[in-house]
C-alpha cells in the first residue's frame, strides 16, 4: 500500500534521511521544518501519516498532536524523540499519538513501523462508515456514585440560561460534556461552537473572539464575525479558560455582564444572545491569588461549577467505558470478529490509574482494536514502557480503597512539596521589589518572571511545572514576549 507521509522536524539531516528511507519503501513523502509550517501544508493537503519530531524551534509535538485533534485531520501521528525523552513520547501517545520511535533509528525500524501504518489506515480504508461515525456517550450508564450525581446536576442547570464552569483534569470528557449540556438546553436547536483557548494567539484574541471590521488591522480584508456571533442562540463553548489572555478576560467579562461586543474597528456595540460555557483543567481560584486570572471574571464564570471526577477515582465506570468503545469501533469499521480484551490485559486496565483519564482509554482500545488480527486486544500491541511504573495502581490495592487512597493523597501531598521546593529554589535569590517595579503592568510583570524562571532552569518542562501553565502555554508565551 503506498502511504502519503508528512516528515515534520528542525533537523534538516534527519528530514533527509527519513525522507530517503521512506522513498525506497516506495511512499510519498513531503517534509517541512517546524510545526508552523505544517498546519499550513495540512490545510490543503492529504496525509495518512505525520512523522514528528517531539522538540522543535517554534512548538513542540505536544502542541502540533492537539492541534491536529482541534482540528480534527484524520491523520496517524508518530513522534519522534530521543531516548532521554521516551516517558514524554508515552505521553504523547496517551494524549491520541498512534505511536513513537526513538531517535536514532534503523531502516529496520522505519520498516516494521511503516507495515504497521499500513494495516491500519487500509483497515480504516476498507472498513471506512459509509454512514455518520457513531460516538461514544461518556457519561450515561455509569455505575459510579460521582457521575450519578453529575447527571442529577445536568439535569438542573442544562435547561436554564446560566454560565457553567466545567472543571476537571485533562481528557475527562469536558469539551463532550459540554455538547452534552447544549443538547440538553433550550437552545438545543441553535449552533454549537467550541474555542481552544490555548490556540489562540493574544494578538488575535479579541478578533477571533468578538470579530473585526474590513481594514480595522493589517490583515482584515473583510468583516469577519467572531465566535460568539457566529454561536448565536446557541451555545459558545471556551475551552481551557484559564489560558486566556488578559486582555481577552477583560473582554468577556463585559459580554458576560451585558451581552454586548465590540468588534474590533467598530464604533458600534453589537447585542449577541449566546450562551457561554467554559472549562479548565487548572485551579482558576489559585490563579486568582497569583493575579493571572480576573477575580470578577471567576465569579462571573462559576455561577455553577461542575467538576468531573478523574477515572482513577470511579474505577467502577472503567469495565463499562471499555464495552463502550469497543462496541464504538465494531459499529465504525466492522469486521468479521468482535472485540475484547486478553484476560491479563482486563486485570492491568482494571488496576491502571489512567492518568490521562477517559481520552487515553478510547485512544488504547482505539489504537488495540486497529492492531489486532482476530479480535482480541494484546498488551504487546501497546507502545513499550506503557504501564509505567509512577503511574500503574498496585493491582493488590483494589480490593483495599482506604489504603489506596491514603496512598494517593501521600502522592499528592509529595508533589505539591516537590513543587514548592522548585519554586522557593527560583524565587529565593529575587531582588527586592523597587517602587518601579510594583507599578508594573500585569503583562511586564508576567514577562520577567518568566525570564527569571527560564534563567535558573533550563528544563523547559520543569519550568512549565513551576509556572504552573503547560510547555505550551510556556512555548506561546516565549514567543509572544521574545524571551530566548
Amino acid at each position: 500500500m503506498n502511504l502519503n507521509i508528512l516528515v515534520v522536524d528542525d533537523d534538516p539531516n534527519i528530514r533527509n534521511v527519513l525522507s530517503m528511507r521512506i522513498k525506497d519503501l516506495e511512499h510519498q513523502c513531503r517534509e517541512v521544518e517546524s510545526v508552523t509550517a505544517a498546519l499550513s501544508l495540512l490545510e490543503s493537503e492529504r496525509f495518512d501519516l505525520i512523522l514528528t519530531d517531539y522538540k522543535m524551534d517554534d512548538f513542540d509535538g505536544l502542541y502540533f498532536l492537539h492541534e491536529l485533534k482541534n482540528k480534527e485531520y484524520d491523520a496517524l501521528v508518530v513522534m519522534m524523540t530521543a531516548f532521554a525523552s521516551i516517558d514524554k513520547a508515552v505521553s504523547a501517545v496517551k494524549e491520541g499519538a498512534f505511536d513513537f520511535i526513538p531517535k536514532p533509528f534503523n531502516s529496520n525500524q522505519i520498516r516494521q513501523l511503516l507495515q504497521k501504518i499500513e494495516k491500519v489506515v487500509e483497515m480504516k480504508t476498507k472498513h471506512k462508515p459509509s454512514g455518520p461515525v457513531s460516538k461514544v456517550d461518556y457519561f450515561k450508564g455509569l455505575d459510579s456514585k460521582a457521575m450519578a450525581k453529575l447527571q442529577s446536576f445536568i439535569d438542573k442547570v442544562a435547561p436554564t440560561e446560566a454560565t457553567i464552569l466545567l472543571t476537571g483534569e485533562s481528557g475527562t470528557g469536558k469539551s463532550f460534556l459540554a455538547k452534552e449540556i447544549h443538547d440538553r438546553s433550550k437552545v438545543c436547536d441553535g449552533p454549537f461552537v467550541e474555542v481552544h483557548c490555548t490556540t489562540l494567539p493574544s494578538e488575535l484574541i479579541e478578533s477571533e473572539l468578538f470579530g473585526h471590521e474590513k481594514g480595522s488591522f493589517t490583515g482584515a480584508t473583510k468583516s469577519k464575525k467572531g465566535k460568539i456571533q457566529e454561536a448565536e442562540k446557541g451555545t459558545l463553548f471556551l475551552d481551557e479558560i484559564g489560558e486566556l489572555p488578559p486582555s481577552g478576560q477583560a473582554k468577556l467579562l463585559r459580554f458576560l455582564q451585558e451581552k454586548y461586543i465590540d468588534p474590533v474597528g467598530s464604533n458600534k456595540s453589537l447585542f449577541v444572545d449566546t450562551r457561554i460555557i467554559a472549562a479548565t483543567n487548572k485551579n482558576l481560584l489559585e490563579m486568582v491569588k497569583k493575579g493571572l486570572f480576573r477575580e470578577d471574571l471567576y465569579y462571573r464564570l462559576n455561577m455553577f461549577e461542575c467538576l468531573i471526577t478523574p477515572l482513577r477515582d470511579r474505577r467502577e465506570d472503567v469495565p463499562i467505558l471499555i464495552n463502550k468503545f469497543l462496541r464504538q469501533m465494531e459499529r465504525n469499521y466492522p469486521t468479521e470478529h468482535n472485540y475484547s480484551l486478553e484476560e491479563s490485559l482486563q486485570k492491568k486496565f482494571y488496576a491502571y490509574a489512567w492518568p490521562g483519564n477517559i481520552r487515553e482509554l478510547k485512544n488504547a482500545i482505539e489504537r488495540l482494536c486497529y492492531l489486532s488480527d482476530d479480535g482480541t486486544l494484546k498488551e504487546s500491541d501497546l507502545p513499550e514502557n506503557y504501564f509505567s511504573a509512577d503511574e500503574q495502581m498496585d493491582t493488590s490495592s483494589i480490593e483495599d480503597e482506604g489504603a489506596q487512597t491514603e496512598n494517593w493523597e501521600t502522592q499528592v501531598l509529595q508533589a505539591a512539596s516537590n513543587n514548592q521546593s522548585l519554586n522557593e529554589e527560583v524565587v529565593k535569590e529575587d531582588p527586592v521589589v523597587t517602587p518601579e517595579e510594583a507599578l508594573m503592568s500585569l503583562e511586564q510583570v508576567e514577562r520577567r518572571h518568566i525570564k527569571q524562571v527560564l534563567e535558573k532552569v533550563k528544563n523547559l518542562d520543569k519550568a512549565s511545572e513551576i509556572l504552573g501553565i503547560t510547555t505550551v502555554t510556556l512555548w506561546r508565551k516565549r514567543k509572544q514576549y521574545g524571551i530566548a
